[in-house]
């Protein structure tokens, strides 16, 4: 076959695929370790576990190599996947024209620990700054606005909370293996413009107020200011610990440090609750979704999920069961 004739709608559809197996043959590679980019929160009371941040169950899936995206219906989000990957590769590209000493990526520079029950987690922070004798001294967490109500959020001052949660597991860990402090930041950017009609208008800045000037306005006859969109953005937040392992934030050249809920014994409890679920097979409570200030927050992740229905119907049954019907879900 001529190379010519090759329809462009097949040469993207064979490269995702292979995309995908080259997805598939890495995740297969890391069945039996917790990941770093999959995180969250996780407290022992006397009413048993509460979890939040990414759903535990969709962890214990991925460490057992079950790959929920085979139920996934909307094939199209690995689009907003690829875009982020190519943030980092800009981000990367910039950073090379300015940065003085050695820039680390990934699996340059992996993040590696293990649980009290012997389980190994690892990790791989975004992008990491070193001096020209390669020590580490700044890590950077990247993510990419893909939606309108993240722009909003950002904006506000407020990222998200499971961002925060990975980017303090990577500089907690990142620091303990390198023998001092790594500060890491969280950085947030917006390539597109987000148009903005009607009642969003309300939630976003007015004119003249703080972060107005990521955004354009229009002016109407009784002098007033209309926002009209976002325009393309990058913000940052600076992260530290405090001495009892409590997360704090600020905005990039604010004062402010900003509690929250985030602490190193939460994250590392998650990932045990995680290894103690597969081995003693129980599934555990659904997770809460939580701000980083403790407060719940107007939606359910279980709202979200391709298994939701699988859980609603089977997780009262035994573990063997959910599974089962887990994998079926899945085409796994």
């Amino acid at each position: 076959m001529k190379l010519n004739l090759i329809p462009t709608t097949t040469l993207l559809e064979e490269g995702n695929k292979a995309l995908t197996q080259k997805s598939k043959t890495e995740e297969a590679n890391k069945v039996g370790t917790l990941r770093g980019g999959t995180v969250g929160l996780a407290e022992l009371t006397d009413a048993g576990p509460e979890i939040s941040g990414t759903c535990h169950r969709q962890a214990m899936l991925r460490f057992m190599g079950i790959d929920i995206k085979g139920a996934e219906e909307d094939s199209t989000r690995d689009l907003m996947f690829a875009a982020g990957r190519t943030n980092e590769d800009s981000w990367l590209e910039v950073l090379q024209q300015s940065w003085p000493g050695k820039i680390f990526r990934e699996e340059e520079v992996p993040i590696k620990w293990t649980t009290k029950g012997g389980t190994n987690v690892t990790g791989r922070p975004d992008i990491v700054l070193a001096e020209q004798d390669g020590k580490l001294v700044r890590g950077l967490e990247l993510k990419l606005i893909s939606s309108l109500w993240t722009a909003r959020t950002v904006l506000k001052g407020e990222p998200k909370t499971g961002h925060l949660t990975q980017a303090a597991h990577y500089m907690w860990k990142l620091s303990e293996q390198s023998g001092h402090e790594i500060p890491f930041e969280l950085w947030y950017t917006s390539r597109v413009d987000w148009h903005i009609m009607g009642w969003a208008q309300k939630h976003f800045p007015k004119h003249g107020e703080q972060n107005s000037e990521y955004c354009e306005y229009s002016q109407n006859k009784e002098g007033q200011f209309d926002i009209k969109k976002v325009l393309p953005f990058t913000k940052g937040f600076q992260l530290q610990f405090l001495k009892n392992g409590q997360l704090q934030f600020r905005e990039m050249g604010g004062k402010k440090w900003i509690d929250t809920i985030i602490t190193r014994d939460r994250i590392q409890t998650y990932y045990e609750i995680i290894e103690e679920s597969v081995q003693s097979k129980t599934l555990g409570p659904r997770p809460i979704n939580l701000d980083y200030s403790g407060q719940k927050e107007n939606w359910k992740q279980c709202d979200f999920c391709p298994l939701a229905q699988t859980c609603e119907k089977y997780e009262k049954d035994s573990f063997e069961v959910w599974l089962a019907n887990v994998k079926e879900r899945t085409n796994s």
